[in-house]
Formats: structure tokens, C-alpha cells, sequence
């Protein structure tokens, strides 16, 4: 094999490599600074639930999931096609905010679904199923 066939047949690769790779948003500088912000402090309440907090597991798992949304929703559009799309992007917005609406009602209603024996009533049916 020679050099220039070597160099081919590794573009070759990477062309098919690429049909695999995620679209992400980057007509939306904004957007970008935003789920920066967003990782880092993520990064940062891990380090403190790890080191420092003794909280609940529950509150430590929403928080984890529920970030972890945040930044799919946000960084990754649903189809390439969607990748500089706004009303993509706004769909996308609404999905982070039922992330976060989750990561504020479940801590909240923990002791009350407790009280309760368990039983869901109807904005616990709504959370978990938007949490789903």
C-alpha cells in the first residue's frame, strides 16, 4: 500500500465514521455558554454530593438525572435535520424545563407520598410520567 492509499482508505473511514456522530446546535452561540454554565455546575454539586452533602439519595438521583436531561435536550436536536432549527429548539426547551419541573417536585413531594402509604394521586401520576 502506498502513502496516498493509506491516507484514503483513512478518510474513507472517517466519512463512514461520521453518519454516526450526533448533530449537535451550533447556529446558537447563546445556547452553547448556557450548557457550559449549566455542565459546570453539575460537575460541582457532584463533587458536593460526594464529599460534602448528606442528602437523601432520591434528591442526589433527580438531581443527577434531571441535569443530565437538561444537557441531552439542550446539546443534542432529535434528527440532524432539526440541528439549527428553532421551534426544534424550543421543543427541546420545553423538555428541559419538564426535566427541571421534575427535579423540583420530586424532593417536594417525597414525605407526602410517604404519608400517603404510597398511594399516587394525580399530580404524582403527572411528574412520574413526565419524568418517564
Amino acid at each position: 500500500m502506498t502513502k496516498h492509499s493509506i491516507e484514503n482508505s483513512g478518510d474513507k473511514g472517517q466519512e463512514s465514521l461520521s453518519q454516526f456522530e450526533l448533530s449537535q446546535r451550533t447556529q446558537f452561540p447563546l445556547l452553547g455558554k448556557i450548557i457550559t454554565v449549566i455542565g459546570v455546575v453539575m460537575a460541582v454539586l457532584h463533587i458536593w454530593f460526594n464529599t460534602l452533602a448528606t442528602l437523601p439519595e432520591l434528591w442526589v438521583s433527580v438531581t443527577h438525572f434531571a441535569g443530565f436531561a437538561v444537557l441531552c435536550a439542550l446539546t443534542y436536536p432529535a434528527a440532524r435535520r432539526f440541528s439549527n432549527s428553532k421551534p426544534a429548539l424550543f421543543f427541546d426547551v420545553f423538555i428541559a424545563i419538564g426535566a427541571v419541573a421534575c427535579l423540583v417536585y420530586i424532593p417536594l413531594a417525597e414525605d407526602a407520598l410517604y404519608e400517603r402509604g404510597v398511594t399516587f394521586v394525580a399530580t404524582d401520576w403527572f411528574f412520574s410520567i413526565l419524568a418517564y
